[in-house]
């Protein structure tokens, strides 16, 4: 049952593939790649930066903090198959694009799903879902306050259009070119400050 819960909320997050008109030709092969990461039991051992942390249940039913689900460690979250999809423009096979995938996301784009600032040394503590908004955040006021002012009169939020920007690293926002010029300095300064500072600059 948790198996296919996982495998239907693959599904609905690939289906918005489907209506982009760069990604849609890889729709089929983005499946076949995020089905193997789920599935994946070398996944965590790899992550530089644990997601949230999945418990899960003995036959009893009582919690058991030992069992990860799903077996790759991560919980599905929406904008994953955006974030997998670019890397079809690279490499030519679905089991080339998976390594690769695999890596970058353990190495890189896991950081951003982490919700807690407390990292290993060698990772910096923005690289966290919370350490980016914090970044966003204290750019922008400390840029454009004005403007903050005047949208939080209109009832706008600005980190809810930027939270999901940062958490996918862009993918699914820009064209594709960009993404990759954008990529390219996440993984040369091994960061992902640049994705809060980019979200800065689109709202001034």
């Amino acid at each position: 049952a948790c198996a296919q819960q996982v495998d239907d909320f693959v599904r609905v997050d690939i289906a918005g593939i489907g209506d982009d008109p760069d990604l849609f030709v890889f729709e089929e092969d983005v499946e076949l790649v995020l089905m193997s990461f789920f599935r994946d039991r070398q996944v965590p051992t790899r992550l530089r930066s644990k997601p949230v942390f999945s418990v899960g249940r003995r036959r009893d039913g009582s919690r058991c903090r030992d069992a990860v689900y799903p077996p790759c460690g991560v919980v599905p979250f929406r904008g994953l198959a955006f974030l997998a999809a670019p890397f079809f423009f690279l490499f030519p096979t679905p089991d080339l694009c998976y390594f690769m995938f695999r890596d970058a996301f353990c190495s890189l784009f896991s950081r951003s799903q982490a919700l807690t600032t407390r990292t290993t040394a060698s990772t910096a503590d923005d690289d966290s879902a919370l350490g980016l908004a914090k970044l966003f955040e204290d750019l922008l006021v400390g840029s454009e306050p004005l403007l903050v002012a005047h949208l939080l009169d209109l009832g706008v939020e600005p980190l809810d259009i930027a939270f999901p920007w940062m958490l996918t690293s862009f993918a699914g926002y820009i064209e594709i070119d960009q993404l990759f010029h954008l990529w390219d300095r996440l993984i040369a300064y091994d960061s992902l400050e640049l994705v809060a500072v980019l979200a800065v600059a689109v709202f001034v």
